[in-house]
């Protein structure tokens, strides 16, 4: 997705050069075509709460990604925010609580670590637009509070969730991984 985003809205031709586009292509090329690609095959549902918080957030971001892009699109020269794609940036980062989510409550190795990237992503976001609501950026103090404590209930719940299955003890899980190898 933004990689996408990149295309629409992102820097022109002459900001990158003719082979990093190329090498961004064959990367998501091979993402697509590699045998595990989500895409070809989706991935099982580990946590349904985490996938209903997820949900419950890609709506009002999806609105603030929207609004953001817009920004960008039209932006004018003389913003230093357009200039430097501050608003495709911050729409970017919208759309990757959301993936991460969805990564996060999915049947991947190392759920762990990507709600805890989830996480304190919202939450210092949402921390961002409570500290500065004035700004173009700032989702304003209620939402911005809202995502923060999103954000950190996330974590709560996939912790709590790998607690309570094992797979937060190291020593659990390198017990079945030796089970798993002798096999």
């Amino acid at each position: 997705m933004a990689i996408v985003l990149n295309l629409i809205i992102g820097p022109t031709s002459e900001q990158v050069p003719p082979p990093v586009w190329i090498i961004f292509g064959l990367g998501a090329l091979a993402g697509v075509l590699h045998p595990t690609s989500p895409i070809l095959r989706l991935p099982k549902v580990a946590s349904t709460r985490l996938l209903v918080l997820t949900v419950a957030l890609a709506v009002p971001v999806m609105f603030y990604v929207f609004d953001h892009v817009g920004l960008q699109a039209s932006g004018v020269a003389t913003d230093p925010h357009w200039e430097g794609s501050h608003y495709q940036f911050v729409a970017e980062l919208g759309l990757h609580l959301i993936l991460l989510g969805i990564v996060t409550s999915s049947v991947f190795t190392g759920r762990r670590i990507t709600a805890w990237m989830t996480g304190l992503a919202a939450a210092v976001m949402g921390s961002a637009s409570v500290v500065f609501p004035d700004q173009t950026s700032s989702l304003g103090i209620g939402w911005g509070l809202a995502l923060a404590v999103w954000g950190l209930v996330f974590i709560a719940i996939s912790e709590s969730e790998g607690r309570k299955d094992g797979t937060s003890d190291p020593s659990v899980v390198r017990s079945v991984s030796d089970a798993e190898s002798m096999t």
